[in-house]
């Protein structure tokens, strides 16, 4: 078992009381073929992206919180030809999905310059909030990972969201969830996907035995940890393929430096 060979680093920038960006990294966790309920509280930057359709609000993302103005998700979720701030909003502090917590709106979405939608590359944005909230309690700052930092293969992490892709079985809830998973090697992962490109900046996670895990829609952005320290956010994947298929993430330590310079706008 490899292990991440780094130690506990305090800030990388300071934007203001509340905005400063938390690195950190510790011990690997266990891992389970099916998830189990995870309390806010325990993850505590978690946020879901609600999607307008029509005059209803349903979670169609997810994504952490990085500063009292930002959040950090996915580029895929935050584009397209009917993509509008206002077709967005936020919702932190509650671990079921569409209910309870806070409400905040999107002012605007800095997708990475090179995200291409067509292999999924550079699948990384930070959002700016329309308004400031208040960290503390069930809304706190995601620790993320340090800039270059290599997160090798068979590596235990935990994947959390609202979908099926952390929960498994046949019908899903709405509470939130984690799932333990482990790293699969970019030669692995490439040599399922042989239809698509897997990137250097992307990162792979499958269940232990089967090698990969179904992927549920509705856990685009759904972030990856190795205990505290945020190190993915989920892409894509493919379903009902029986766990054969890695789910396929964006390299956060790739894209540190340049969260850290959007976050401070």
């Amino acid at each position: 078992m490899a292990y991440l060979a780094f130690t506990l680093t305090l800030l990388a920038g300071t934007f203001g009381k509340s905005w400063n960006l938390i690195f950190i990294a510790a011990s690997c966790i266990s891992a389970n073929n099916l998830g189990t309920r995870v309390p806010i509280s325990d993850r505590p930057s978690l946020a879901q992206v609600e999607v307008a359709l029509g005059t209803v609000w349903i979670q169609q993302c997810a994504g952490a919180v990085l500063t009292n103005f930002h959040i950090l998700s996915v580029a895929t979720c935050f584009s397209g030809a009917f993509y509008r701030p206002d077709t967005r909003r936020i919702r932190l502090g509650s671990d079921i999905r569409n209910e309870g917590g806070l409400i905040v709106n999107v002012l605007l979405a800095n997708n990475h310059h090179s995200f291409d939608p067509t292999n999924m590359a550079s699948d990384i944005s930070v959002v700016r909030l329309s308004s400031a909230v208040t960290l503390g309690g069930n809304i706190q700052q995601a620790s993320v990972i340090l800039q270059g930092v290599y997160v090798p293969p068979r590596l235990s992490v935990e994947l959390i969201g609202w979908g099926n892709t952390p929960q498994g079985g046949a019908v899903t809830d709405d509470n939130l969830y984690g799932l333990s998973l482990t790293t699969v090697d970019r030669y692995t992962c490439r040599s399922k996907y042989e239809d698509r490109e897997v990137t250097n900046t992307m990162l792979c996670f499958g269940l232990p035995r089967e090698g990969g895990r179904d992927f549920f829609t509705r856990d685009v952005g759904a972030p990856v940890f190795y205990q505290n320290a945020l190190i993915s956010l989920i892409s894509f994947g493919e379903s009902d393929a029986n766990n054969e298929y890695p789910l396929v993430g964006t390299g956060i330590s790739d894209y540190t430096n340049w969260i850290i310079e959007n976050a401070a706008s």
